[in-house]
């Protein structure tokens, strides 16, 4: 049955009236990790338009900061206490996220542009290690400001990094810069020429599973397995949701051996978890076992140290309208 949230009216010849779907609304597009690498009950959850839903340490998540974005966000990522989203056509932007200190770095809860050059149209890294790239010119996110690494050997179309490594995709290949005083990107012999995504400097994912650039081994996905987002944790231990069947699951690549379990949200409310309006987006987990599973209509499936889940939803409560700032945004012909 369709609530009546969901309808709207349309005015037809004659005075009737009739009733459409509204098409579901998009509330989640990407998770940034938590501040603390040991705690995933801490990320942040993104909308569309930089929409942020912060934990509020009860297992919710509140937007409490009207701020946005005027383009759409693609992916996120974590440097600290900022969060950073990467936008479709445009520079990084960046939100600080726990206690604000007066006087020092950004307002906590505002999206601020994080510059890299004149109209930098850049891609976001993926990975413990956060980074972004624009052209050949590569940088690590990291304090204040972004830390330029050496140019990559071609454009660069993807890239992955943790604190060991930075690994690129250009029109050249795959390609290493070590982390501790390199100065030259190495090709890495033997590498697939292109992967749907770099995870982070040693995991790749390709279409039948995750491809280790160490080993230059396939780890081929459990049989059945959909995949719809991948999460590097470390070196040696991805998660990945998706579905098997019409059941949403969790698989989990420590070291070599994967591991898989069902995502339980049977208790869910709307559509069923992973397929619909509630197609699964985003994924981040931490050592410890905890788990948060995204889904676009604003549900997250959250799984304990202890292996249970439960079924949080985003909710908003926006401080009263006041005039302020539009939203933050990258314009054609202006300097960062």
């Amino acid at each position: 049955m369709i609530s009546r949230a969901a309808l709207v009216a349309v005015a037809v010849a004659g005075g009737a009236g009739a009733l459409r779907a509204e098409p579901p609304r998009t509330m989640i597009v990407a998770l940034a990790p938590g501040p603390r690498a040991n705690d995933a009950l801490e990320a942040l959850a993104l909308g569309p338009h930089g929409e942020a839903y912060e934990p509020d340490g009860k297992g919710a998540w509140v937007r409490r900061h009207a701020g946005g974005l005027a383009n759409e966000v693609v992916r996120a990522t974590r440097a600290g206490d900022v969060a950073i989203a990467g936008v479709d056509g445009g520079p990084p932007f960046a939100y600080r996220t726990g206690k604000e200190i007066r006087g020092e770095g950004d307002a906590v809860g505002a999206w601020n542009m994080v510059v890299l050059g004149l109209h930098a149209k850049a891609i976001l890294g993926r990975g413990p290690r956060a980074t972004t790239a624009f052209g050949k010119l590569v940088f690590a996110l990291e304090g204040e400001k972004p830390v330029k690494l050496a140019d990559a050997p071609g454009v660069v179309t993807m890239l992955g990094a943790s604190d060991k490594a930075v690994v690129v995709e250009t029109d050249k290949g795959l390609a290493r810069l070590e982390a501790k005083g390199a100065a030259r990107w190495k090709p890495i012999a033997n590498a697939p020429a292109h992967v749907l995504a770099l995870l982070d400097d040693r995991w790749a994912l390709v279409d039948r599973g995750l491809f280790d650039l160490r080993s230059l081994k396939l780890a081929a996905w459990p049989a059945g397995f959909q995949v719809a987002t991948v999460f590097a944790v470390s070196n040696d231990l991805v998660v990945a949701a998706g579905m098997r069947g019409n059941a949403a699951e969790l698989v989990t690549l420590k070291g070599t051996t994967f591991s898989r379990e069902p995502i339980a949200t049977t208790a869910a409310p709307g559509a069923t978890f992973g397929t619909g309006a509630a197609q699964i987006v985003s994924v981040v987990a931490d050592k410890t076992g905890r788990v948060v599973v995204a889904a676009r209509d604003g549900r997250l499936a959250v799984r304990s140290k202890a292996g249970t889940w439960s079924i949080s939803e985003v909710t908003t409560e926006l401080p009263p309208e006041h005039p302020g700032s539009p939203p933050a945004e990258s314009k054609a012909g202006s300097s960062p």
